[in-house]
């Protein structure tokens, strides 16, 4: 699931996207503004890796504010202005729709952008909020993450992040081919696995527990023979 947020200082776009994306089973909107800024605080607390964002606004254009956001956060610019295109994809915009969005382009520019994930999920990097920081992490670099109350402990080869998330959240964007749930608490990187045990394996000195419940799969995923 792609979770995006969508920004517009008209409400009625805003609602458009709203109806756009109840439709669209790969993508949930979080969350609406029609203050651009307030819109990027959130993105920046949240790590959110996408945005539907309108290019003339009052306060702020678009690509202005596209200017500001993490490096690797993916823009698809929403507009009634055609003669913008060219400055939305100065900025590497996943898509431009012009306004009257209808659902058919609109489904178009989702497609273009679930086709971004999918392509760069191998080798991707994901956005961590760590403390007051945002972190650029690259999946490789993650060796394990651990569940522990409302945040994830994230154990890279940079050292431990502690990032605000559930696991169902962070596990829907990272590469389903090399992490993989071993326990309530528990998602490993398969590529780190150094060990495995019936009840535990062993990534980077440490034993990870292997819950009865997530076996299965995992030596399924592993081809060990049961």
């Amino acid at each position: 699931m792609i979770q995006v947020i969508a920004i517009d200082d008209e409400p009625y776009s805003l609602q458009v996207l709203k109806e756009h994306c109840s439709k669209i089973n790969f993508l949930q909107l979080q969350k609406t503004f029609t203050n651009p800024l307030e819109g990027m605080a959130y993105l920046n607390d949240k790590a959110i890796t996408a945005l539907f964002l309108d290019v003339k606004m009052h306060d702020i254009s678009g690509v202005e504010l596209a200017e500001l956001l993490p490096s690797g956060t993916c823009i698809i610019f929403t507009t009634a202005y055609p003669d913008y295109a060219v400055k939305g994809f100065e900025v590497d915009a996943i898509d431009y729709l012009l306004k009257p969005i209808t659902f058919s382009r609109f489904l178009k520019a989702c497609h273009r952008l679930k086709n971004h994930f999918d392509t760069s999920k191998a080798e991707q990097v994901i956005l961590v909020k760590n403390g007051t920081q945002i972190e650029r992490v690259k999946t490789s670099e993650i060796y394990y993450i651990e569940a522990t109350g409302n945040y994830l402990k994230l154990y890279t080869s940079k050292g431990m992040l502690l990032h605000r998330q559930t696991v169902k959240e962070l596990i829907d964007t990272l590469p389903g081919v090399h992490f993989i749930r071993t326990h309530k608490s528990y998602v490993v990187n398969m590529e780190h696995i150094s060990r495995i045990e019936t009840h535990q394996l062993t990534i980077d000195n440490q034993q990870i527990p292997l819950s009865p419940n997530y076996r299965a799969e995992v030596w399924d995923r592993l081809g060990i023979n049961r």
